[in-house]
């Protein structure tokens, strides 16, 4: 049995989230400063709204997937595909439910369109983990690290983009979208 080490592939994970978060919060600074008041209190309902959601997507796949690929790597051809209908499925029923919970609350505060961009982000965010998932049950910790910071910057971009646009919450919101599948897709091809 070889040893490995994990004082390596830990920092490269932290270095990379730290710069993800690091992004994440230049982004709330942005996104605060150029929606003002109002408008951010809307984007924070819709986000807010989809936020609570936000566990049901996963449900313990990852762990699961790293695992199995760790322990049985010949298997991980049977086990991806399993992982990411799940997951897709997953994501789907929540993407839907968020919307219709929405709707049964007794005051609406903000069009439920925003709701929907919330939720579709939720949704398409997550199709991404069960790459994660392998890639990490491969012992792939940089690729990992790699997408994820990925991942931060195509939020970035997208975000600058409808900040500069001027498109309000629904384009901030739209851009979330479009950063999430975008996200999905570079997991994807790592």
């Amino acid at each position: 049995m070889t040893s490995v080490s994990l004082g390596r592939p830990t920092l490269i994970l932290l270095l990379g989230r730290t710069a993800g978060y690091g992004l994440a919060l230049v982004n709330s600074i942005l996104l605060a400063r150029a929606l003002g008041a109002d408008r951010l209190g809307e984007y924070a309902y819709a986000m807010g709204l989809a936020g609570l959601f936000a566990l049901l997507p996963n449900l313990g796949i990852n762990p699961v997937v790293t695992r199995a690929v760790a322990t049985h790597p010949e298997r991980e051809g049977a086990i991806f595909p399993i992982a990411l209908r799940t997951q897709a499925l997953l994501a789907m029923l929540v993407a839907c439910a968020i919307p219709v919970f929405a709707a049964l609350l007794p005051a609406q505060p903000i069009p439920l369109m925003y709701v929907i961009l919330a939720a579709a982000q939720l949704g398409l965010g997550t199709l991404g983990w069960p790459y994660l998932a392998v890639l990490a049950g491969r012992a792939e910790f940089t690729r990992v690290a790699a997408i994820e910071l990925a991942s931060a910057l195509l939020g970035t971009v997208c975000l600058l983009s409808a900040l500069i646009l001027n498109t309000g919450v629904p384009g901030v919101l739209a851009a979330h979208v479009v950063a999430a599948g975008t996200a999905t897709l570079v997991a994807r091809a790592f």
